[in-house]
């Protein structure tokens, strides 16, 4: 049943996000510190601009977010963001894939080949990031905040409060453009 498929997709989302989080923490702060550096070693633009970088590189990143925040409040900071947006993302993948497939076979409208498995694999990218979208947004605005009231639902109010629903889909199309190659392989 597809409902199986979907809690099956969620649970397996789930268990691996919780445990990469700290990874996920480290490559989204790295990743908000990505702007080239003036002469005197700030940042010219972005999140940091006129501030110098926090971080020498990856190990680094998670020595001084464990030390300075915590193991807990740092490096698992947005745990239950990561979680949501992986149930979101594997559940509705995992599920749309598998039940378009057999549905296409069932009903004779494609047979087993590569265009079956292509087909059904863009259609669950498509879905899965649509369905993930908002909470992959609030995933990262959790992860980069250093507020230590930054939850997943404070987050959410305030981003639709301050600049609307369709702020929750911002980066949508390069998301789509990066998930649909990604699923099909």
């Amino acid at each position: 049943p597809l409902a199986v498929k979907v809690v099956s997709g969620g649970l397996t989302g789930a268990i691996g996000s919780a445990i990469s989080n700290p990874i996920d923490v480290v490559r989204t702060r790295l990743q908000a510190e990505l702007s080239p550096l003036a002469a005197d070693g700030t940042y010219l633009a972005g999140l940091h601009k006129g501030q110098t970088p926090r971080y020498t590189g990856t190990l680094n990143a998670f020595a001084t977010v464990a030390r300075t925040e915590g193991v807990r409040s740092g490096l698992y900071r947005g745990t239950s963001a990561t979680i949501f947006r992986a149930v979101c993302l594997s559940g509705t993948q995992l599920s749309t894939y598998d039940h378009l497939k057999m549905a296409l076979k069932d009903h004779e409208l494609m047979h087993e080949g590569l265009a079956l498995h292509t087909i059904a694999a863009m259609t669950s990218a498509i879905t899965a990031q649509t369905v993930a979208m908002p909470a992959d947004t609030l995933k990262t605005r959790v992860l980069n905040s250093q507020r230590p009231d930054a939850t997943l639902v404070k987050i959410a109010v305030e981003t639709v409060q301050k600049e609307g629903f369709r702020a929750l889909f911002r980066g949508y199309i390069p998301a789509i453009t990066r998930q649909s190659p990604v699923i099909v392989v």
